[in-house]
């Protein structure tokens, strides 16, 4: 798997446990960028290229792909895998470009190319285009991302991000004299939180509390500082997930909605809200938000007004009959859902298909 950040995210993770777990005698090897000089452990089977590039610096991470790129190659070269697995559409470029004869390439799209500039979506859409042809395996992270392919001639399947343990849980009505709104994730897209934050500062009826670390916490820290109902907890495990989703009456989902990923996208909060029966905020005019309304099985509001956000969270905070209904919605529908394991089946299926073609089993 060649992954650019280190420690590799959690998706990643689960899909070599799964791995791991379907093909117990297979040698699995990670390659990875540590861009911002952590000092995390270097797991077993892992290489580790060290080169400081920061998240949030799109442009300095391009100029120095190819630093990485060489890294790649000499450890494919040395290792000559079966299979490789590119995470994202830059690491399909660099696997492509260092692609042996009959590897198998699955490209585990996990977030479609996105960019600010249009110019810079187009070329880099292209390059993906490119680099299709020469994909076996696409594994979307979104059922939404799959129309968008249609001109890839190669297997397809969804493997949408969803809690290792199966079934579905109820929330209970909440009773506490505080209401808690919570953040769980990576902390990004800080013109987005700062609307949160805006949102409750003077609410003191509502506590938010932010979970989770991330390129954007330190300057959120600041612009929050002087709010009393607003906490940070920084860092935290995956095993933590439930705790602060059961300390939680509504959880905030809600992206940029003028990015071109996020239009498209299924965050893990999405079947997180569906498992921990907690009701989550996402972002209107994009393909989550449209099917969270249809369902009601949520709330979806513009997360570039401030206003809107006040009124959303006061109406499902003032109005618990109509939060009972959004939690009972939620429990009908997840019941429903199809599990990761499940869905994992695919992907072994497809697996063994391009290794019996290649006859390496």
């Amino acid at each position: 798997m060649i992954d650019s950040s280190y420690p590799i995210n959690t998706r990643n993770s689960k899909i070599l446990r799964s791995l791991k777990q379907v093909y117990p005698d297979f040698d699995i090897e990670i390659v990875t960028w540590n861009r911002e000089n952590k000092t995390i452990p270097i797991e077993n089977n892992s290489y580790v290229y060290n080169k400081f590039s920061p998240g949030g610096l799109l442009f300095r991470k391009l100029w120095n792909l190819k630093g990485y790129y060489f890294f790649i190659r000499n450890i494919n070269r040395k290792i000559r895998p079966d299979i490789l697995i590119a995470s994202h559409w830059d690491m399909l470029l660099l696997c492509v470009l260092c692609r042996m004869k009959k590897q198998i390439l699955i490209y585990e799209d996990l977030d479609i190319p996105t960019a600010s500039f249009k110019l810079f979506l187009y070329v880099i859409l292209k390059i993906e285009q490119i680099c299709l042809k020469y994909v076996d395996i696409i594994i979307f992270a979104s059922r939404f991302y799959l129309p968008l392919y249609n001109n890839a001639h190669c297997t397809k399947i969804i493997l949408e991000n969803k809690p290792d343990a199966c079934g579905t849980k109820k929330k209970d009505s909440f009773t506490r004299a505080s209401k808690v709104v919570s953040y769980i994730g990576g902390v990004r897209y800080i013109e987005i939180l700062k609307n949160l934050v805006d949102a409750v500062k003077d609410n003191k009826a509502i506590s938010l509390n932010i979970h989770g670390d991330g390129h954007d916490l330190v300057a959120l820290k600041e612009y929050a500082s002087e709010y009393s109902n607003v906490c940070f907890t920084g860092y935290y495990k995956q095993k933590d997930i439930v705790g602060l989703y059961q300390k939680s009456d509504l959880v905030w989902a809600a992206y940029p909605n003028l990015d071109y990923n996020v239009k498209y996208a299924i965050s893990n909060k999405f079947h997180e809200s569906l498992h921990y029966g907690v009701p989550c905020v996402f972002s209107e005019k994009t393909k989550l938000g449209e099917l969270v309304q249809k369902e009601q099985i949520g709330l979806v509001v513009n997360p570039y007004n401030v206003l809107a956000i006040k009124n959303l969270l006061n109406e499902f905070f003032e109005h618990p009959a109509y939060a009972d209904k959004i939690r009972n919605t939620i429990y009908q529908y997840g019941a429903k859902e199809v599990t990761w394991e499940k869905e994992f089946e695919s992907v072994k299926v497809a697996i063994d298909s391009y290794l019996a073609k290649n006859k390496c089993i």
